[in-house]
């Protein structure tokens, strides 16, 4: 538990997203594995979809690249959670609207997720796990001159006091280290565009009007310094973990002025 902590009826959170990149195992090519991952999570996801995934490759001496691979992507009957399978990762996404808290809401469709992967295609290697929750901060009126500071600890606000000339964008990263492979990216920083959500989602409609928003993304993530084989009590455990800096990070982002906004009920 962390200082703080409060459960908005009007939260700003858009996605929540937890991600298990995988080494090379031959099961997950395999047209049947998938098929009987969907078999293991259709009584939570019951709408099956047969997708092409775009995966990209890190440069190296032959440089970088993009592939297509076959994946499987399950969606609840409410589109309000989506998972997908590819040979490279497991994917879990959930909208702000459908999430209350990680125990709840979030955990509970991670496990389904996880225990169909042991079920279809065994102990496969897992190279990063990461438990990513995107904020986006829209305030009654965008701020004239990019002024977030009545909603965002200005300490956000970084460099963009330095010209007196009007600010038309704003980024920071900072990136944490836990220890024992864990690490917390901490994005933050004005948005145009509606929506940061993936177009691709089910849910990516719900939300987004053209106005700028600010965006506070916090990306919890592990990765193994050994050899390690996906375990459902395990990554459950590990994932717990990575959700404990996650909470407090998102507080000290807002301001009083904020909180007021997010406590109202929501409209929609």
């Amino acid at each position: 538990m962390y200082r703080g902590r409060e459960v908005y009826p009007n939260a700003p959170l858009a996605i929540v997203t937890a991600e298990i990149r995988f080494g090379y195992e031959p099961r997950l090519k395999i047209d049947a594995a998938r098929d009987r991952f969907a078999e293991a999570v259709r009584g939570t996801f019951p709408r099956l979809s047969a997708e092409q995934a775009v995966t990209f490759t890190v440069a190296g001496p032959d440089g970088g690249g993009a592939a297509v691979e076959p994946q499987v992507r399950a969606t609840r009957s409410d589109r309000q959670a989506t998972v997908s399978l590819n040979a490279s990762a497991l994917s879990l996404s959930m909208s702000g609207r459908a999430y209350v808290d990680y125990e709840s809401s979030f955990a509970p469709l991670m496990a389904v997720a996880i225990d169909g992967v042991h079920e279809a295609a065994g102990e496969v290697p897992i190279q990063r796990l990461g438990l990513r929750y995107i904020d986006e901060i829209r305030p009654p009126q965008p701020p004239a001159d990019n002024d977030w500071s009545a909603w965002v600890n200005g300490a956000l606000l970084g460099a963009t006091g330095a010209l007196d000339d009007p600010v038309t964008g704003h980024r920071s990263v900072t990136t944490f280290t836990r220890g024992h492979g864990r690490t917390v990216t901490f994005n933050a920083g004005r948005f145009d565009g509606g929506s940061v959500v993936d177009a691709a989602l089910p849910f990516s409609s719900e939300r987004g009007a053209p106005d700028p928003v600010f965006v506070i993304d916090v990306d919890s993530a592990w990765e193994p310094e050994n050899h390690t084989p996906l375990d459902p009590g395990t990554v459950a455990e590990i994932l717990a973990d990575l959700h404990t800096p996650v909470g407090g990070v998102f507080q000290w982002s807002i301001t009083d002025a904020a909180r007021e906004i997010f406590r109202r009920p929501r409209e929609d």
